[in-house]
């Protein structure tokens, strides 16, 4: 079910301390981690969200030379690619 695949893209972990230089280089581990998230990105975008197909794109040229800021962008197109919580309305009949 695509919905149970989109709920179960995990985050990159982004310390707070490296907010504050958006264009120093990630490590060995967090470009594993970009990869990652990159990838299941942009299998959603091109299977049935192609509403990530730009972030991707934009976030595929950076893929030799992350930096942390493509690390919080991946984040933050993760979370947009969260399906957002369906309220279903019941009408009893009596």
């Amino acid at each position: 079910d695509q919905q149970v695949y989109c709920l179960s893209i995990e985050q990159v972990p982004v310390p707070m301390a490296r907010w504050r230089t958006p264009d120093a280089l990630v490590t060995d581990w967090g470009m594993g981690l970009f990869r990652t998230v990159l990838g299941v990105l942009m299998w959603l975008a091109w299977c049935t969200r192609s509403d990530l197909g730009y972030d991707c794109s934009t976030l595929a040229r950076e893929v030799r030379r992350p930096c942390v800021r493509h690390l919080l962008l991946s984040n933050k197109v993760a979370r947009r690619a969260q399906p957002e919580p369906v309220v279903q309305l019941v009408q009893r009949v009596q």
